[in-house]
């Protein structure tokens, strides 16, 4: 094992004898760098989370997703979605994606959907609608009362701001955690 030291004498880089290297702190790469192998990042922030349990929503209501942790599908990195208040927070300034898919129930012939929920940031500044423009008719636009809808948005956040999930009508949205989900990352 080599380290290599700050001036302050603390350990700035440590490389084991496989080559592997672990920074203790902040890594900035600048210019052009190749690498023969991956570069991981088990800490970036990233999450997929769940609607669990069929719920009404009420309009200009954030959505909860409240499944987070599954074998494969939901995780939550670095916990910086949040459960119990349904907002993602950045951790560091710079550029996200974030998308959402969801499933409506119970939706009866003629109901409007255009616009169905939104994603916000800091509350109350509108970053994008969903991307289905109808309303419900069934056999066309759904099936069965069933009406799904989606929508994704990259944009650039400081350390702190929030983002999150809000429904532009009073319905009830399935807990089927494969067709309800919020998801996002930090692009870089």
């Amino acid at each position: 094992v080599q380290n290599i030291k700050h001036t302050n004498g603390t350990t700035a880089q440590t490389i084991d004898s496989s080559g592997n290297t672990t920074v203790p702190k902040n890594l900035t790469v600048s210019g052009n760098s190749t690498q023969s192998g991956f570069v991981t990042k088990p800490d970036h922030p990233s999450f997929k989370v769940g609607f669990n349990g069929s719920a009404s929503v009420s309009a200009g209501a954030t959505v909860i997703f409240n499944h987070t942790a599954s074998s494969s599908t939901h995780f939550n990195r670095g916990n910086h979605y949040s459960t119990s208040t349904g907002q993602f927070t950045a951790p560091v300034g710079g550029i996200y994606f974030f998308g959402v898919s969801m499933i409506f129930m119970s939706m009866s012939d003629g109901q409007n959907m255009a616009d169905s929920f939104y994603i916000y940031k800091n509350v109350s500044t509108l970053m994008t609608y969903s991307h289905r423009r109808a309303e419900y008719v069934n056999g066309y636009t759904g099936n069965g009362g069933y009406y799904t809808d989606y929508c994704h948005v990259t944009t650039e956040l400081s350390a702190d701001d929030t983002v999150e999930v809000k429904l532009q009508y009073t319905a009830t949205v399935h807990g089927n955690t494969n067709y309800s989900y919020f998801h996002g990352f930090l692009v870089g």
